[in-house]
């Protein structure tokens, strides 16, 4: 079965990704079955993203604030059906990069850790409001590499827009220890899903945390849609 048939997805929809275990992966891969339909498509962040998952993107277009920024949109999406859309992490780091580039060609990452900034929640809601774009998939929080996580304050960062809110875990975090190593975030994971530090990651324990209020539903707008996704 496809990804976007399996979650659900409609036309104008704004897909967020959040928690852990492959977000990346699933939302470039659901950019490309949308592109087989027909469909023009945005990815982005509001958090950050590392360069080689930028590399990923066939496009990707430098979010700069400016008041031309949709007219920019619109052409590149007339010359590539899917666009990544990143911020830039400073002003020099903004000056080197280039507003397109090949996913094959060689340029400077955003930062010496090879990550950009994402862009302002409110972007996508402009973005979705384009006759061009068919939909927006956002990668909403990230998770320092691990196949699980809970939220903390600031996470995770949605548009008012989203319709799609899609909780992400890695299979392999199943049977694994609730720790750091494993979860990120564990000792918030423990508390939202009445468990001990340490404890096997059992597929109840993982529901408790996705289906939580301040687990995997956090933020969500009233009227998203949710599917998670054990990747």
């Amino acid at each position: 079965m496809k990804l976007c048939r399996a979650l659900g997805v409609r036309s104008k929809d704004v897909i967020a990704l959040v928690g852990g275990g492959g977000k990346t992966t699933a939302m470039f891969r659901l950019a490309d079955e949308l592109i087989a339909q027909g469909k023009h498509v945005v990815t982005t962040t509001t958090t950050r993203i590392f360069a080689a998952q930028i590399r990923l993107a066939p496009q990707h277009l430098l979010y700069d604030g400016s008041c031309d920024f949709a007219t920019r949109v619109r052409e590149a999406l007339a010359a590539h059906p899917h666009i990544l859309i990143v911020g830039a992490e400073s002003d020099a780091a903004s000056s080197r990069r280039r507003q397109f580039v090949d996913s094959g060609t060689t340029h400077d990452d955003a930062s010496q850790d090879g990550k950009a900034f994402g862009v302002p929640p409110a972007l996508i809601d402009e973005l979705i409001a384009l006759d061009e774009v068919d939909g927006v998939i956002n990668e909403a929080d990230g998770s320092r590499m691990r196949p699980f996580k809970a939220p903390t304050a600031h996470e995770p960062v949605l548009s008012d827009s989203t319709t799609l809110l899609v909780p992400v875990i890695g299979v392999h975090a199943l049977g694994a220890p609730l720790d750091d190593a494993h979860v990120h975030h564990a000792e918030i994971a423990a508390r939202l899903a009445g468990a001990r530090l340490g404890e096997t990651l059992t597929p109840t324990v993982a529901a408790r945390v996705i289906a939580h209020a301040e687990g995997g539903l956090k933020n969500k707008p009233p009227a998203a849609h949710v599917v998670a996704l054990v990747n």
